[in-house]
């Protein structure tokens, strides 16, 4: 008996569509087995460093700079007040004062000391009062190493319990008599075997090939190889994906004489697709998706 590929099926259950639901997984793949080693992760991207300030240097860390460190221009202005003071009193009007009048100039020179100490003490105020709270200066930072690194990912467990082989002749079973309901267009049948959503999937496909007068016969289905992927848990309800090989005879007829409008009746062809199995509190297995 010669087979052909899966490219040679005409029409299938469901027009050659994935469709139904894997509940959280509807969005993955099923877990495909394969002998080639999985490709090496990216490396991280390596860390980020803030750039080093152009000024500078900063005080250590835990202390704060001072006043005149933050403002240079106060720095200049009060060094000169300062100097033009001193120079003054000792250089300027008070030599004058005292060769003058002896008396007038030590008043003088008491009363610019007393200005001069007055400015001492108003810089030491200044220059304490800009310190740091607590010991930790507001102005202060301090540049960190940034991992820069890719989101953590959760590996998928392909396989969180083992279906028994009771479990896979029901599989099995399932596969087979959808296929017949899809032909006879048994939509009661479907309803024993699949969840809501797939028999209002396939009901759609046949009311589609009914208005065009067409059904389609698939006959002779052999399972020629079936294998659980996945088996998983949410809540009270389990599934299990099982990737099935299977041949049968997929055609086109007319509804009104019979005749073949599409495929090959006298030629089996080959499907590799993953059937997607669900039941609720330990109940009956049903068809929850297939994708292809």
């Amino acid at each position: 008996m010669v087979v052909g590929s899966s490219a040679d099926a005409f029409a299938k259950m469901g027009k050659g569509s994935s469709f139904g639901s894997r509940a959280s997984r509807t969005a993955d793949r099923p877990i495909e087995r394969t002998v080639t080693p999985p490709p090496a992760s990216a490396p991280l991207a390596p860390p980020v460093v803030a750039p080093a300030p152009s000024y500078a240097p900063s005080p250590a860390y835990g202390q704060s700079p001072g006043f005149f460190q933050r403002n240079p221009f106060m720095s200049g202005f009060m060094g000169g007040l300062v100097g033009v003071g001193i120079g003054s009193m000792l250089f300027g009007h008070s030599a004058y004062a005292m060769d003058a009048s002896p008396g007038g100039g030590i008043l003088g020179l008491l009363v610019q000391l007393a200005l001069v100490g007055g400015l001492i003490w108003l810089l030491v105020r200044m220059f304490r009062g800009s310190g740091s709270v607590g010991g930790l200066s507001g102005g202060n930072r301090v540049l960190q190493a940034i991992p820069a690194g890719a989101p953590r990912t959760v590996a998928r467990i392909a396989k969180e319990f083992e279906p028994s082989d009771a479990d896979k002749q029901v599989f099995a079973q399932i596969m087979q008599e959808s296929q017949r309901a899809w032909t006879n267009g048994d939509i009661g049948m479907l309803k024993q075997i699949a969840t809501p959503e797939v028999v209002s999937y396939l009901a759609d496909d046949m009311a589609a090939d009914s208005s065009q007068g067409v059904r389609n016969v698939i006959e002779d289905v052999q399972l020629l190889r079936g294998e659980v992927v996945e088996a998983w848990t949410e809540g009270n309800r389990q599934f299990v994906t099982a990737a099935m090989t299977f041949a049968a005879r997929d055609y086109k007829v007319r509804l009104d004489n019979g005749q073949v409008v599409e495929g090959n009746p006298n030629q089996p062809v080959q499907s590799n697709e993953a059937w997607t199995f669900v039941r609720v509190g330990g109940g009956r297995w049903l068809l929850s998706a297939v994708e292809r």
